[in-house]
């Protein structure tokens, strides 16, 4: 959660890193050196929303794992805060509010990540689009090579391990791969990064609800079957979430 405008803080509202199977999968670029920006006469110390600073591709929230929206910016003096969180070994939980950091995109915008019993990852969005349509942008950055991009799904490798990547819903999204290669000159290189995930395109005032199951290679042939979904206000720490029938 948090907010753009802390000290060093980037555009990385609702970001995550995730490890599995001793292999990290979603992972943050890290910090773009400020000498060499500044040598080239950047004011990187701006923190207002249209500061040179937010240009800089790894400070923006394009190059994280997060959303953007119709390729905008999140907002620098907003905060994203936790508004529910479980450590309960029965469904481990927390829930994000990250309208703020989208006001003026969307007018209202949840992130929940859950632990579930099997070690799957269950990553849910609930979006709405303000008085403007809204293009809705899930992605993940990672090392992993992606294969087989196709709707709904995509799997991952690495370092000879495996995670499969399904979009839940909305039901048969197509999958893509995004790059992370540097947008201008003062970017540093991103070798061997890429991003996953994809696009939902919502009318004015429309809902959508974006649920991605990461899977990693060890629990695939035992996790087959799909996890229930419920919208997360129904996220009780006190129920957890079953698999369906």
């Amino acid at each position: 959660a948090g907010t753009p405008f802390a000290n060093h803080g980037h555009m990385d509202t609702g970001t995550f890193v995730l490890d599995a199977d001793g292999v990290r999968w979603s992972v943050d670029l890290g910090a773009e050196g400020y000498h060499p920006l500044e040598a080239r006469g950047m004011d990187i110390w701006g923190r207002t929303q249209q500061s040179v600073r937010w240009d800089v591709f790894r400070y923006n929230n394009s190059s994280h794992s997060t959303l953007t929206v119709n390729g905008e910016k999140q907002r620098v003096n907003a905060s994203g805060t936790i508004v529910r969180f479980s450590d309960r070994e029965e469904f481990p939980h927390t829930v994000m509010d990250l309208g703020p950091v989208y006001a003026g995109q969307l007018s209202a915008a949840r992130r929940g990540f859950a632990l579930l019993p099997d070690r799957r990852v269950l990553i849910q969005d609930e979006v709405t689009a303000g008085e403007g349509a809204a293009r809705v942008r899930w992605a993940m950055t990672t090392p992993a090579e992606v294969t087989g991009p196709a709707p709904g799904r995509a799997l991952l490798e690495q370092s000879g391990k495996q995670m499969l990547f399904e979009v839940l819903s909305p039901a048969g999204t197509a999958v893509e791969t995004f790059s992370t290669d540097p947008p201008n000159e003062w970017d540093s290189p991103n070798p061997g990064k890429r991003q996953v995930g994809f696009h939902v395109d919502l009318e004015p005032g429309a809902s959508a609800t974006l649920t991605v199951l990461l899977t990693p290679g060890t629990v695939m042939a035992s996790a087959a079957t799909p996890p229930m979904l419920r919208p997360l206000a129904e996220w009780d720490p006190a129920e957890p979430t079953g698999n369906s029938e």
